[in-house]
């Protein structure tokens, strides 16, 4: 039965899309398709657990997918939708005290699971656990009574890896005492977070005494000190190319640079669309904001603009693949839209897409990247996965 339902969904497809060379819709304009694969995933899984990786040791470009909650696999695909190598994680997260938050490799056998309190568990191809500890612990951070500190999963999955040993880990730093005045808090908090570092580098993980490096102060680049801004550090996408981190924010219009040898944000380009406008931060005075009610209200603000959502490198072109939606009042409404920027960051090319027919989640390839088609049957959507390659 599945087998019928996922022939006619690819029938569907193909008849959505005219010839095989052209793919001609009211989202997609200029773009040549170029081949499609069937991945065998088996499982559900989140954005976050899935991902591009280039295994040095058999010289192959790979795909992986995880699922750490109920089936508790990750497997590695080639490109053309064959199957590499199964992972069991099952000792991984039995050992970890809370769900994983978001997964690295750096090989197939130091294949790194963390989760938002900062603890983190590396295991072998074998599944067996070969390296845990607490990172926020080894800052020693958790010495300090009045903050709270968690690590935040980028919303697009993240390549936060330095030279196939080091790892780039986003840190969120709250104040834990909420006072009586609910905008005295906010500003305080505001503060706080403007002051602290955003992101962390463990240095050689693979090693006996990995070392660890705070830096980044990215809210401090999207907010100046003395404004009403209050900005939420949960919505980013960051990945990591020559050691340099290219980092999105939500609320920012801003693509911001981060030099990982010293962990400084050293520049920041606009990102303009055709389309819409960037940025939401949310805009608190003392004397409005008095209670939730208001805090809430004011949230909503963050509707009202377009918001970047990923970034990604096609290191065969040397184009940047910039991500984002768009805001509520425009005709696009609901559409996400794909910028095509050159290692300059001289925009090219801009494209539309309509969720109801392609996801938001791109892989970049050798000839452009790859789409996947938006499934409404839940029995194809967790056992197989196609994706579609085009070129531009």
């Amino acid at each position: 039965m599945r087998f019928i339902c996922l022939v006619i969904f690819i029938m569907y497809l193909y008849s959505c899309s005219g010839t095989k060379d052209k793919i001609s819709s009211d989202t997609i304009n200029s773009l040549q398709f170029v081949d499609s694969a069937v991945f065998e995933v088996g499982f559900f899984f989140m954005p976050t657990f899935s991902a591009e990786y280039f295994d040095l040791e058999s010289q192959q470009d790979l795909l992986f997918f995880a699922d750490p909650k109920t089936h508790k696999q990750l497997k590695f695909f080639h490109r053309d939708g064959s199957l590499h190598t199964t992972v069991d994680l099952k000792n991984a997260v039995v050992s970890l005290p809370e769900p994983v938050l978001d997964i690295e490799v750096i090989s197939l056998d130091s294949i790194v699971l963390f989760t938002s309190n900062g603890n983190l568990v590396a295991i072998n191809r074998k599944g067996e656990v070969w390296k845990q500890f607490n990172i926020i612990q080894k800052l020693g951070l958790h010495l300090d009574e009045e903050k709270s500190y968690k690590i935040l999963s980028s919303v697009m999955h993240s390549r936060g890896m330095i030279d196939r040993k080091d790892i780039i880990l986003y840190l969120s730093t709250s104040l834990k005492k909420k006072f009586e005045e609910h905008s005295d808090w906010i500003i305080a908090n505001k503060a706080n977070k403007w002051n602290s570092e955003q992101f962390i580098r463990i240095i050689d993980l693979v090693s006996d005494t990995p070392n660890y490096q705070l830096g980044g102060k990215l809210l401090r680049a999207i907010s100046p000190k003395d404004s009403n801004i209050m900005v939420i550090d949960i919505f980013n996408t960051y990945n990591v190319y020559d050691n340099l981190v290219y980092i999105t924010h939500m609320f920012s219009d801003k693509l911001f640079i981060m030099d990982a040898n010293n962990m400084e944000i050293v520049k920041s380009k606009i990102i303009q669309s055709d389309y819409t406008t960037f940025g939401a931060p949310l805009y608190f005075s003392k004397n409005k904001i008095e209670n939730k009610e208001a805090y809430s209200k004011a949230s909503k603000g963050i509707k009202e603009k377009g918001k970047l959502s990923g970034i990604f490198y096609n290191e065969s072109k040397k184009h940047y693949y910039i991500t984002g939606g768009f805001d509520k009042d425009t005709q696009y409404f609901g559409k996400w839209l794909l910028m095509i920027y050159d290692q300059e960051f001289n925009k090219l090319k801009e494209y539309i897409f309509d969720p109801k027919e392609w996801l938001g989640r791109i892989f970049p390839t050798e000839n452009g990247f790859t789409l996947q088609k938006r499934i409404t049957t839940q029995d194809i959507a967790d056992q197989k996965m196609v994706l579609y390659e085009f070129t531009y």
